[in-house]
């Protein structure tokens, strides 16, 4: 039976709640709604803003949201859950705060056993991307998604699974009416050439398996203008990006994680194979002139898709290369 659980609620957590329909409450109504003074609202709304997401203040009127916002729900979330996913899932954990949710599954894992554990947060104050980067994770405004899954193989068998937890989350887009989403090797969500969303996958385990994996996803669902502004590469979010649509992080949470089950368990059984089809679809790179820089060299050449080993294919002027990892770079 899957297990729903609300961690760690800071004060500031009820304010957030008041002020989430995007109307102006002000200072007094809050302290009386939540039971709080009005020196304690004010250090709410200070951290609030902290976690990069603005509050404005207008006097005679109180504070306000930018826009309205939907927080996390479990019971949102479980609605949408299937039959499958709830029997597979067998925790799902949300936090309001965290500084990593792939970091807070491993230091939680406590059990072993096939079926999943899943965190989502709605900040992260240490979220991480590839090659140990910082993932920008502001306050309720993206999904920060991580899970726990055995796998019974040695880890050489997951060679590739980045690239089918991108096919499955690109499934799971589609499915809510977001079109236009590529894949960038080896994990990266692309959406009107910029980055989207991307996937940390961290492997523990003996050579000879079963091995702990931690799949970690993060998805712009709706930027704030001042994370755009500090992020210096190209973004983009699912609420700018598909015309100001108002989509649902509960929705798309359990749409993400009843995909994901069906489709774990089939790579475990087949590996990249049935992902191949819907990967060279949503492929953005194959063509292009590139540079894959790797640790301690890059290498330039034409990309020609991938192989069954979910490695990238490179014609260089040495010939022919198969790259299982590295950092692509667009010129």
């Amino acid at each position: 039976m899957l297990n729903l659980v609300m961690l760690n609620t800071p004060s500031w957590l009820d304010t957030l709640r008041k002020l989430s329909d995007g109307h102006f409450h002000s200072g007094h109504d809050l302290a009386r709604q939540t039971g709080k003074s009005r020196s304690a609202i004010w250090k709410h709304i200070r951290a609030i803003r902290m976690r990069n997401l603005d509050v404005y203040a207008v006097h005679g009127r109180g504070y306000r949201l930018e826009s309205a916002i939907e927080l996390l729900d479990k019971h949102k979330i479980r609605k949408v859950l299937d039959a499958k996913a709830s029997k597979q899932i067998a925790e799902l954990t949300i936090l309001a705060e965290v500084d990593s949710t792939n970091a807070w599954l491993k230091r939680n894992n406590h059990a072993r056993g096939s079926r999943m554990k899943v965190c989502i947060a709605e900040y992260q104050s240490a979220g991480k991307g590839r090659q140990g980067r910082n993932w920008e994770s502001p306050l309720a405004a993206n999904l920060y998604i991580s899970l726990l899954r055995q796998f019974d193989c040695s880890p050489s068998m997951l060679s590739g699974l980045s690239l089918a937890v991108g096919v499955s989350l690109v499934r799971s887009l589609e499915s809510q009416g977001v079109r236009g989403v590529g894949l960038k090797w080896p994990n990266d969500l692309w959406l009107k050439q910029a980055k989207l969303g991307g996937i940390l996958v961290e492997i523990a385990g003996e050579s000879d398996g079963p091995v702990q994996v931690v799949i970690g996803i993060g998805i712009n669902g709706n930027l704030p203008d001042r994370m755009r502004k500090k992020i210096t590469r190209a973004v983009s979010d699912l609420h700018s990006e598909t015309g100001g649509q108002n989509m649902s992080r509960n929705s798309i949470a359990g749409t993400i994680l009843n995909r994901l089950v069906v489709d774990l368990a089939q790579f475990e059984a087949k590996s990249f194979k049935p992902f191949m089809k819907d990967w060279r679809r949503l492929d953005i790179l194959t063509g292009k002139h590139v540079n894959v820089s790797q640790a301690k060299h890059s290498i330039k050449g034409r990309v020609e898709g991938v192989n069954g080993a979910g490695a990238l294919i490179l014609k260089t002027s040495q010939g022919h290369q198969a790259l299982l990892s590295g950092e692509v770079l667009l010129p």
